[in-house]
């Protein structure tokens, strides 16, 4: 009943939208950011699922925001830097600081904070454990150096969820430590100084581009690591198993939005 209330809710959001889907899929074509339909997913609640209510959200749970996301695509409507969001919202809710989910849960809650994911890279691909960008301690601050490719929305986005290597590979082997050691998570502003961002020529995703970014000495303050310092595999897996249910959401979405076109074709 709970999923079914949920469904009708998203319906009744998007009937706005029904008559604007050609203005919608321009947008899309010209990487326009639908912030009105942003808002208007935060304002039913779906930004705030992962989210406990301490911190602006309502805890729904990732079963009601699977069923949200099936029922926004299979209406024709993706959300791709919701997914994102969604999924590093649970990271800093499971292992964030207390101080980090006062200061950033209400806000990605309410819409008025985007996040993006940033963890694949140009010799590891998605094997985190063969990612080489560094961040170095200097006393209140992490210097962070290295890259990242296919960084999805973070021209939209205020903040990244950066997987990083405090302890490199190499360090790790000679004192033979686990390669799963080592690796830590940081909340950079995708405004910050030293932060290069080139775009990769792909195909428009849902009015976002996939990106390249260099870091040259990025400076991120000690306070807005998320969890422990060299010890966020589990914490990246709270972001990832996450993003692998809500993937698959918006594939069961888009293949029942073409099955209903099919059958009426």
């Amino acid at each position: 009943e709970e999923h079914e209330l949920l469904r009708a809710s998203v319906r009744s959001m998007l009937q706005k939208y029904e008559p604007r889907r050609a203005e919608y899929r321009q947008m899309m074509k010209e990487q326009v950011f639908p912030q009105e339909l942003w808002e208007d997913i935060a304002g039913i609640g779906l930004l705030g699922c992962l989210i406990p209510e301490a911190y602006g959200g309502n805890a729904m749970g990732l079963q009601p925001l699977t069923v949200g996301f099936e029922e926004l695509t299979s209406r024709g409507f993706l959300p791709g830097l919701m997914l994102v969001t969604a999924m590093d919202s649970a990271c800093i809710s499971k292992n964030g600081s207390e101080e980090l989910k006062r200061r950033f849960l209400p806000k990605v809650a309410d819409g008025s904070c985007k996040l993006c994911f940033a963890v694949t890279e140009p010799n590891a691909g998605t094997n985190t454990f063969k990612i080489e960008t560094m961040a170095t301690r200097e006393g209140d601050v992490y210097r962070i150096n290295g890259q990242k490719t296919f960084i999805t929305g973070v021209e939209h986005a205020d903040y990244m969820l950066l997987v990083a290597r405090t302890t490199s590979a190499e360090e790790l082997a000679r004192d033979g430590r686990s390669k799963s050691e080592g690796i830590s998570i940081f909340l950079v502003d995708t405004k910050s100084s030293g932060l290069t961002k080139t775009r990769v020529s792909t195909p428009s995703n849902e009015g976002q581009s996939q990106w390249q970014l260099f870091f040259d000495n990025v400076e991120v303050p000690a306070d807005q690591m998320v969890g422990q310092e060299g010890q966020a595999v589990q914490a990246m897996f709270n972001s990832l198993n996450c993003e692998r249910v809500l993937a698959a959401a918006i594939c069961n979405g888009m293949t029942h939005q073409c099955l209903e076109k099919s059958v009426a074709y």
